[in-house]
């Protein structure tokens, strides 16, 4: 079905073609591979593919340059024909978008009992310029969505994707960027009851104005290929119950500015150049480690909460509701009530 306005791009309805038993999809029967008629409306090229409120089922979709696929927000819930393959799989195409839907996993048992079993909602490998927005995904046994590699050149260094106003929720692992899934912001996101809310391998990752909350883990920083280098910042990282933030051999660094810590504990091994920054700070603190990290700058509320510091961690201005924090370090060393690892 073509758009009326001038200059709009065609749209079509999944509604409009047929699905594996011969009928248009109705939303009413989740048991039928809806595949075929996603695949037509999706392959009539450049424009926007409807997918009315309703329960659908497909895998594998790869949707083209050109193409959004846009659902009916909460209203349209879409679940895999086969769990061990993506329901969106989004590879080596760029300039696409993801919009408005909810991507059910159906994964059986409680969340806090979740394992990575290889389960994804969306995978991303080889793309770039994309936009995933307004998007549920839970009750994946594995990532909700998982950006593997962005393809740099294409993206110009700076427009591997955006994803925003993400909810994901009963995952193994809300969101993971894998090894190079590089230069993709992830924006105005709620991530909460994954047993990892966040994992960060990539370099030039940022994650910016999200709650990360109620997770067993809330974020995870491990370098690989490219380092785990960026940006964390204006996120709220709350109510995780074992590690708020846990990074683990990070080698170029990563900052975490203007973030609002508590509880779960925040724990650096074997890091080189992260810097917690102008953030208020309710949880245990543990920074191993011969190289230089960075503490400094912000509000602590102590109460039963321990703080180990490498000698080589910068503690610097940081502060308390009396004053200036019994832990920062001067020029000369450490203050008096200073404790280190």
């Amino acid at each position: 079905m073509s758009s009326d306005q001038p200059g709009s791009k065609p749209e079509h309805s999944i509604t409009d073609y047929f699905s594996a038993d011969g009928h248009a999809p109705n939303g009413l029967d989740d048991g039928i591979d809806d595949g075929p008629a996603i695949h037509s409306a999706i392959s009539q090229g450049p424009g926007v593919v409807q997918v009315p409120p309703g329960y659908y089922r497909f895998s594998d979709i790869r949707v083209p340059a050109g193409v959004t696929v846009r659902g009916a927000a909460d209203a349209t819930v879409v679940r895999s024909t086969n769990d061990h393959h993506p329901i969106f799989d989004q590879s080596g195409v760029g300039n696409w978008s993801i919009r408005d839907m909810v991507l059910d996993g159906e994964a059986p048992e409680p969340w806090r009992q979740r394992k990575d079993l290889g389960r994804v909602g969306i995978s991303i490998h080889d793309a770039w310029a994309f936009n995933i927005s307004g998007l549920t995904v839970c009750n994946f046994s594995g990532q909700g969505v998982r950006v593997a590699q962005t393809r740099i050149a294409a993206a110009a260094f700076c427009h591997g994707g955006m994803i925003d106003n993400l909810t994901a929720k009963n995952n193994a692992v809300g969101i993971c960027f894998d090894q190079r899934g590089e230069y993709v912001t992830l924006t105005n996101s709620h991530l909460l009851h994954n047993t990892t809310g966040c994992i960060i391998h990539a370099g030039n990752t940022k994650v910016t104005q999200c709650n990360i909350g109620s997770n067993i883990d809330g974020v995870v920083i491990a370098d690989k290929e490219n380092g785990s280098h960026g940006l964390i910042g204006h996120c709220l990282i709350n109510h995780n119950e074992r590690y708020a933030l846990d990074c683990l051999d990070v080698e170029y660094g990563m900052m975490v500015n203007a973030c609002a810590i508590f509880y779960g504990g925040i724990r650096l091994r074997a890091c080189k150049g992260v810097q917690i920054a102008n953030s208020q700070v309710a949880c245990d603190v543990d920074v191993a480690g011969e190289h230089t990290n960075a503490f400094i700058n912000n509000m602590v509320i102590e109460e039963d909460y321990g703080f180990k510091f490498g000698e080589a961690t910068m503690v610097n201005g940081n502060f308390t509701a009396e004053g200036a924090w019994r832990f920062n370090r001067t020029s000369e060393g450490t203050t008096n009530n200073f404790q280190g690892s």
